[in-house]
């Protein structure tokens, strides 16, 4: 099993409203992107000063579902238009568990 993380902080000027719509936008995706085993994503609850603001964790069967998960369509087009104009920095992993 491949196991993604992204961990996202966001710039100074997003909206409560900017994050639930990139985590409904992002929470669609199991629906149309077979490859994905398990996803789940959410907003930091401020219990560790210097924490990123957002993360994804996403189980994929192998190293080509997820390809096919982050190039996907969808993917790329939630990510183009929730994601980008509020990320400040973006720290990905990907690993085998």
């Amino acid at each position: 099993m491949i196991r993604h993380v992204a961990m996202m902080r966001f710039t100074e000027s997003t909206t409560t409203a900017d994050v639930e719509a990139l985590a409904a936008a992002l929470r669609r995706l199991p629906d149309v992107i077979p490859e994905i085993v398990a996803y789940t994503c959410g907003t930091d609850l401020g219990l560790t000063q210097g924490a990123c603001d957002f993360v994804v964790v996403a189980d994929f069967a192998t190293q080509a579902d997820y390809r096919t998960y982050a190039e996907h369509p969808d993917h790329v087009t939630a990510s183009a238009t929730f994601v980008k104009p509020i990320l400040d920095d973006l720290h990905r992993v990907q690993f085998e568990f």
